[in-house]
């Protein structure tokens, strides 16, 4: 079993280590100015163009938001950096509400809930205020000037989709200042990860503003402005619309993720963010709450050395070969670094026959 092990061992590291060692140049003597690019150059082509955003560009909005055709009631999701003065300064990023963009704002409608009844306990994204009573005042505030045109059926609704839509944006924005990054490159960050900005709310607030829709069925979609009809508007019914939404219609019921069943469907983690219990977007295409294996489980690598029996020895032996290779490759690699770094890709084998 040892003699196969190490069989099993030695063909993995030569293969892993064959593609250290190329013979020839990294230049390209007819192609001098052009830069090597691992993959792509003179030899493979042009690299691939960069993918296309989905969100439009920082600045190119007006303050005037247009919901657009078929879209009534459109608005921003504001989210306080921390960072602001005052009122404005927190630990940490939170979220400060969720706007609909009527009379001068925009051409967003004021569409009346059906139960007007002020908010009866603090929601999870709203308890940052200090107190329950500080809370609870904002919450009947933002309910009162802002959730009753929203939209919504009451004010759970209201604040239960305001806490969902918040909770992707809200992570990027504590990664991004934890980084140490300025309020642009914090609006570039939410860019990135499909979260788009609207306004850029500077000193002494320090808030950014996403756009955001009401579809038909009631619930807010994150989404570019220019994306509204799509994603909100009548046409959304039928295709499935898009953004970020506080309960994906094309998945589960709830648009949450459950233990043992499929979340709602997702192309990149941030589309799992907004939607409750879930952790990331699996690569079945949907959202799930099964968290990355993290280093925990070499817990369960230690139990196999403790362990004997065909079926443990077969583990054992696996585990050893994953192992090597994974030496190998982390030397190939730190090899491939070294050799771009003097310009040469030369085997050292090879150097006395050149």
């Amino acid at each position: 079993m040892a003699r196969a092990v190490l069989a099993v061992v030695g063909a993995a590291l030569a293969l892993v280590l064959q593609g250290c060692f190329p013979i020839k140049k990294l230049h390209n003597q007819n192609n001098q100015n052009q830069p090597y690019t691992e993959g792509y150059g003179p030899t493979h082509g042009p690299a691939p163009p960069p993918q296309v955003a989905k969100c439009s560009s920082l600045g190119s909005h007006s303050r005037h938001m247009d919901c657009g055709k078929d879209v009534e009631v459109c608005g921003v999701l504001t989210l306080e950096t921390g960072e602001g003065t005052g009122n404005y300064k927190h630990p940490e990023p939170v979220v400060h509400g969720l706007w609909p963009q009527t009379d001068g704002y925009g051409t967003s409608e004021c569409d009346d809930p059906d139960s007007a009844r002020d908010p009866s306990k603090i929601y999870p994204c709203f308890d940052t205020q200090g107190s329950q009573n500080s809370a609870m005042w904002f919450q009947k505030h933002e309910w009162q000037k802002h959730g009753t045109c929203a939209g919504v059926q009451d004010a759970d609704d209201f604040f239960r989709q305001v806490c969902q839509l918040s909770n992707g944006p809200l992570q990027v924005m504590s990664g991004a200042r934890a980084a140490g990054k300025d309020l642009t490159a914090m609006a570039e960050d939410l860019q990135n990860a499909g979260f788009c900005v609207f306004h850029i709310d500077s000193s002494p607030n320090s808030q950014l503003q996403l756009s955001a829709c009401l579809d038909v069925k009631g619930q807010w979609r994150l989404a570019d402005v220019r994306s509204f009809p799509t994603v909100c508007g009548e046409a959304s019914s039928s295709s499935g619309g898009g953004g970020s939404s506080s309960s994906s219609s094309s998945s589960s019921s709830s648009g949450s993720c459950v233990s043992g069943q499929r979340g709602p469907s997702c192309t990149r983690d941030s589309d799992c963010w907004s939607a409750s219990g879930c952790q990331r977007c699996a690569h079945s295409g949907y959202c799930t709450d099964v968290p990355l294996r993290s280093l925990t489980s070499l817990r369960n690598i230690a139990s196999l050395f403790e362990m004997e029996g065909p079926k443990e020895v077969a583990a054992r032996s696996s585990f050893w070969v994953l192992l090597m290779v994974s030496a190998g490759l982390s030397a190939c690699w730190a090899l491939r670094l070294w050799r771009r770094s003097e310009g040469v890709s030369v085997s050292p084998l090879m150097e006395a026959e050149e």
